[in-house]
């Protein structure tokens, strides 16, 4: 659907703005809710949890899965998002519009369909080789979940609390939504204002959850208990405090990181009259992650842990990581003050082709953007699969896909519904002009990501959640396996 309403023709139609947002909007964001919850859920179950050797393989399960998502990302920002843009207009960048159009965003998106469907196929293929599971039978569970909120918060100002900040997401997206389309500043500020406020209720109300009591009627072919509801919830405080606390510093490299690069020298070394895309930078991101996590999970993990006797705590990776993503935006800062320092690149070839119209470009290579979108790479493999794998480990069997689910809408959508609107309030569209310079948003994220950090410590410490084992099981059980063998 978006691949036909990019081509030449259907873009001077009236329906071809409805069906690019049908695609986009809608059916794109129901396969990958679909997809990407699932996809997880479904790869970790495929070991088995009674082999130690196998349990402790699908700890880094998340990890090479991420580093998977980052080979494709790869392919995105290395070669589609220039394909997209360079290929849109035959002339020259700088020069007047030739009026002679290529298919660059037609022959972008049909790649990616194209990409899909293979996956499908291949995904298909496997069916024989798969973790045999009984036929699922639908049982009500986010509805009785939702019960037991409802039904047990006027007993209790933690419960009151509960409920308004689940209210309010619903309200805040679409706000959020609407105000981007609409590029209304007082709709997505009202979005960031109850974004916090349904984020801190949330966080005061599930760090203690025994204001839930169990129903006076029996709910009949329910899937979920009390028990697993308390379970479930219990994680939220830690969740929505990690994804957003992390996710704020990192999401700089969808909007910030990029529109740097865009006003830094995008121009080919070898061929000046042709660019790149700022989004092109990216690629740092995604090699740092394809290079760092076989040699973090393989060398450094078990180098540490066989060091101190134990595995590396999740606090510890996510400590590491927060860092590492506020310095990754230190490093901008630097950046943006060099950039400022230096003088534009004069002339036609000099007019940024990703930065606006007129934008000239200044004399530093867009290749420094490389510097924070690596260390932001880096940053990720300590909290994100991490994030993923507390998940899976933490929350009831019945409910894994949901709470991978509501861990992904944190991370994407919830965080970026505080992103948003600090972008419009304080980035601007040229970073030579506004009344803001970017290094303020920078300095925004290092802000929040370590109030964050502070705040999920503490809450860390006197939430519900069980203490993480931290115990090296495969050692343990595998020492008197070999005792055994010895002694036969």
């Amino acid at each position: 659907m978006v691949a036909i309403s990019a081509t030449e023709e259907a873009v001077k139609q009236p329906w071809a703005i409805p069906l690019y947002l049908a695609g986009c909007l809608v059916f794109i964001s129901i396969g990958t809710g679909a997809i990407k919850p699932n996809v997880m859920t479904f790869g970790a179950a495929q070991y088995d949890e009674n082999d130690p050797v196998e349990r402790a393989q699908q700890k880094t399960f998340f990890s090479y899965f991420y580093l998977m998502i980052n080979i494709g990302a790869g392919v995105s920002y290395g070669f589609l998002v220039s394909l997209a843009t360079s290929g849109s207009k035959a002339a020259k960048p700088g020069f007047p519009d030739s009026g002679v159009y290529s298919n660059g965003f037609f022959e972008c998106y049909v790649i990616a369909a194209l990409a899909m469907g293979f996956a499908v196929l291949c995904f298909l293929a496997g069916t024989c080789r798969y973790k045999k599971e009984p036929p699922a039978v639908h049982k009500p569970m986010i509805s009785v979940i939702c019960k037991y909120l409802c039904r047990s918060a006027t007993k209790s100002p933690r419960g009151m609390a509960a409920v308004v900040g689940w209210l309010l997401i619903p309200l805040y997206m679409g706000l959020n939504l609407v105000g981007s389309i609409s590029d209304s500043v007082k709709l997505t500020t009202v979005c960031l204002g109850l974004c916090v406020v349904s984020c801190v209720c949330l966080v005061f109300g599930h760090m203690k959850n025994d204001w839930m009591t169990e129903f006076t009627e029996e709910i009949t072919g329910a899937g979920v208990t009390l028990a697993d509801a308390k379970k479930t919830c219990r994680l939220v405080p830690q969740l929505l405090l990690i994804n957003i606390g992390f996710n704020i510093p990192y999401n700089a490299m969808n909007i910030a990181y990029p529109l740097l690069a865009c006003q830094m020298d995008v121009r080919l070394p070898w061929n000046k009259s042709e660019q790149l895309n700022g989004a092109f930078t990216n690629l740092g991101d995604c090699f740092a992650i394809i290079i760092g996590v076989p040699i973090i999970e393989s060398l450094v993990y078990p180098c540490i842990e066989k060091r101190r006797g134990s595995a590396i705590p999740r606090k510890a990776k996510y400590i590491i990581g927060f860092l590492l993503v506020c310095f990754a935006n230190l490093t901008a800062i630097a950046i943006e003050v060099v950039r400022k320092g230096t003088d534009f690149i004069p002339g036609p070839f000099g007019v940024s082709g990703c930065a606006g119209t007129k934008t000239q470009m200044s004399n530093i290579s867009c290749f420094w953007a490389f510097i924070p979108m690596f260390i932001t790479g880096i940053g990720e493999i300590l909290v994100n699969p991490v994030v993923y794998e507390f998940a899976f480990a933490a929350a009831p069997n019945s409910l894994l896909s949901i709470v991978q689910a509501f861990n992904l809408v944190v991370a994407g959508s919830i965080s970026n519904c505080i992103t948003g609107p600090l972008g419009e309030l304080f980035v601007p569209k040229n970073l030579n002009n506004g009344p803001y310079s970017i290094n303020v948003t920078f300095i925004l994220n290092i802000v929040i990501g370590l109030l964050c950090l502070v705040a999920y410590m503490f809450v860390e410490k006197y939430d519900e959640c069980e203490p993480e084992d931290t115990s090296l099981k495969k050692e343990e059980v595998e020492q008197p396996l070999a005792a055994d063998v010895e002694e036969q």
